[in-house]
């Protein structure tokens, strides 16, 4: 008996060191997310229309996180819309980052072949891509070599934060029972407290010690508050629950619904039905969120006003081969197009948006950090709120311009400063087929 046992046991302890899973090579290792954007940066004729920046770094191994933003003159601030997409958050939810590297191909190939849709997206907006602001738990997923163990866990979800501080990486092949880790999802300030039900370190959807504890989801938060993004997209893949579906703020309770609820549910909407199913038989469904839990996209919508969306990529098979890659890529650039054009205001989207430019009206001084309130007329007459207490003040750019996506309809508009009288306008009304513009001027007040 014991002869018998011995070589197993020796058998198992070597297999240990070894690689165990594989993921299809048409996946992109962190490293090699690296790779091919600094040979992009390389590219003489690609600098004048891409920027790759470093945004960030992780939490526990200090890795660059980086971002390609594109337009046509990337490396300077400009007064045009952006975008920003989110490839990879959760570790093994790893198609998102392959529709980001997609769309950063799409963008360049029509640069270079002069395609005249490119060329006006470059010319008049900033996309801004990220594709995994996760890069510990990329590594993870595709394997590493650290000292003399293989680590690899193609079900890994977190990031690799040491939560008991132990010097060593305590995971656990498999889904859950990693002790190491916190979910990125769950880290935002708001509802952050809800993030959770255990709080402990090795649930899989371990919200941290403290909003932003990680340096990952601070990242994202000081981007989005540099960039006045008017979308922003996060991508997900649905380990077991609904697939193929997009969320967005949200429903409480099925009474409670955010300020300016009919305008995100009316994006996600066009947004869903832009992008086919895995069966081809039908679009991916929408839904607004219905918990409060520290997300991203909540926090995008209160906090910086992005309409923001999650959106949960292919079937539950979240890793599947590279034809099945290439597929889901393709059919969900069509959703970013979309964003993008609705954003650009492009003749083939609906164009109705409010945008202005707030000025000093003594000086001509374009004014930053003025606040801009919307409300919007409903079928009774009354003017609604399309902010609420909850929300961060919607303030003016560097340019001292605002933005706002609207429906058809009339609004009111309220612009403050402090130091300046404030400016009411009424009766503004929009249209599906151009962008409604209206500046204000503030008068100063009278120094004592």
């Amino acid at each position: 008996m014991r002869t018998t046992i011995l070589p197993i046991i020796i058998l198992l302890l070597g297999l240990q060191s070894l690689p165990a899973q594989t993921l299809d090579s048409r996946y992109h290792t962190y490293e090699e997310v690296n790779a091919y954007l600094d040979s992009l940066s390389q590219i003489p004729l690609l600098q004048g229309i891409l920027s790759v920046q470093e945004i960030g770094r992780s939490n526990n191994e200090n890795l660059p996180i980086m971002a390609a933003k594109l337009s046509d003159n990337p490396t300077v601030d400009e007064d045009e819309a952006a975008v920003l997409f989110l490839g990879q958050c959760h570790a093994e939810e790893i198609l998102g980052l392959e529709i980001s590297i997609g769309l950063i191909d799409t963008l360049i190939h029509g640069f270079q072949s002069h395609n005249s849709h490119i060329l006006a997206i470059l010319q008049n907006m900033e996309i801004w891509i990220v594709p995994t602001y996760n890069p510990e738990g990329l590594r993870v997923v595709h394997g590493f070599q650290e000292d003399s163990t293989w680590v690899q866990d193609i079900t890994y979800r977190k990031n690799r934060t040491d939560n008991n501080q132990n010097g060593i990486f305590d995971y656990s092949p498999g889904i859950g029972y990693d002790y190491d880790g916190v979910d990125a999802n769950r880290n935002y300030s708001f509802n952050w407290i809800h993030g959770d039900v255990l709080g402990f370190g090795d649930y899989d959807y371990f919200r941290g010690t403290a909003p932003f504890s990680e340096s990952e989801s601070r990242t994202i938060r000081d981007l989005a508050l540099s960039q006045f993004f008017t979308f922003s997209v996060a991508y997900h893949s649905a380990r077991s629950g609904i697939p193929e579906i997009i969320y967005y703020p949200w429903e409480w309770d099925e009474t409670k619904y955010p300020p300016g609820y009919a305008l995100i549910d009316n994006i996600a909407q066009e947004l869903g039905s832009r992008i086919i199913n895995e069966a081809g038989d039908g679009h991916y469904a929408v839904t607004p969120g219905k918990t409060m839990r520290g997300n991203t996209h909540d926090w995008f919508y209160t906090q910086t006003g992005s309409l923001s969306y999650l959106i949960e990529v292919g079937t539950n098979n979240l890793q599947p081969g590279r034809t099945l890659i290439n597929d889901t890529v393709r059919r969900n650039l069509v959703g970013c197009f979309y964003l993008i054009d609705r954003a650009l205001g492009y003749p083939t989207e609906n164009r109705s948006q409010l945008r202005g430019i707030v000025r000093n009206a003594v000086t001509g001084e374009e004014l930053e950090g003025a606040e801009i309130k919307f409300w919007k007329l409903n079928v009774s007459q009354v003017y609604v709120p399309q902010e609420g207490s909850m929300f961060a003040p919607r303030l003016t750019d560097q340019f001292g311009r605002y933005r706002h996506i609207a429906q058809q309809g009339t609004y009111k508009m309220v612009v403050s400063m402090a130091g300046f009288e404030p400016d009411t306008v009424l009766g503004i009304t929009t249209s599906s087929s151009f962008a409604t513009d209206h500046d204000f001027s503030l008068n100063p007040y009278p120094e004592n």
